[in-house]
């Protein structure tokens, strides 16, 4: 599979080119990690390099794309926005996206990950939502993830 492409010159020769991809309805005819349709979409264009991190946000391109975040807005992942412990209980502040899920997880040795089925799960703001827990006893490592 391929696509093939040719460009007619003004001196009367014309020029071909031929990029390689494997088909599909994401092709990436640069290679970059992007397809070229999503990567289009948000800059116009297929010069965005994949590696490169336009919003400065501290994720590459393709990583945005992958995620499904948005690589041209710095608050379009998801991030922690603040860890509160207050008695027993533990809070975790963090950003979100529209039509996700989340859930928290837990570890003890972060290798060893389960769902904390005990979390409250809350919505405080557009786009912005916790989850409680208890803080538990010894050494507790928490994540945000989609199920």
């Amino acid at each position: 599979a391929g696509l093939f492409g040719a460009a007619g010159q003004p001196d009367g020769n014309i020029n071909f080119a031929f990029y390689n991809y494997e088909s599909d309805d994401r092709p990436d005819v640069d290679q970059d990690g992007m397809p070229d349709p999503i990567e289009a979409t948000f800059f116009g264009n297929l010069d965005q390099p994949g590696d490169a991190d336009f919003d400065g946000d501290g994720r590459d391109n393709a990583q945005e794309i992958e995620d499904g975040t948005d690589p041209t807005a710095k608050d379009s992942s998801v991030k922690v926005i603040s860890v509160d412990v207050a008695g027993d209980r533990l809070s975790l502040q963090f950003r979100t996206l529209v039509g996700r899920n989340y859930q928290l997880e837990t570890s003890g040795d972060l290798t060893n990950w389960v769902v904390d089925t005990e979390a409250e799960f809350e919505e405080e703001e557009d786009g912005i939502a916790k989850f409680l827990t208890s803080r538990g006893s010894g050494r507790k490592f928490v994540r945000v993830v989609e199920p």
